[in-house]
């Protein structure tokens, strides 16, 4: 049996994503890069939001016809009720290769901790 972070998480979308990360502030925040084996920014952004169980907010799962960066923004509540946030910086890095920077943050150091490290 295989768990991912969806496992322990469900989705909800916040009215105001930005209002929203600015008040939960940065003392459980966790940043991580990653380089993702994807062949465009539409793919690692799905498989991203279907791994992590978060929802997209601010309408930041549109994306414009030729982009090569991108950011998705993505509100969940983790298990026990924790809040949880997460920016996803994506850009093209090769024609089969998706850099990734993650941002996340929670009231819980091990639930933003658990969620960065979760991506694989």
């Amino acid at each position: 049996m295989e768990l991912c972070a969806a496992d322990f998480m469900k989705g909800s979308a916040v009215v105001d994503f930005k209002e929203a990360w600015n008040t939960i502030g940065g003392d459980c925040e966790v940043i991580e890069a990653f380089s993702l084996s994807y062949n465009s920014i539409k793919q690692a952004m799905d498989a991203v939001i279907e791994f992590l169980g978060m929802a997209p907010c601010d309408n930041s799962a549109g994306l414009k016809e030729g982009a090569n960066t991108h950011t998705l923004l993505l509100s969940g509540v983790f298990l026990g009720g924790v809040q949880v946030f997460g920016k996803v910086q994506l850009r093209i890095d090769s024609p089969k290769a998706i850099g990734m920077r993650l941002s996340v943050r929670s009231t819980d150091m091990s639930v933003s901790t658990f969620v960065s490290a979760s991506i694989v």
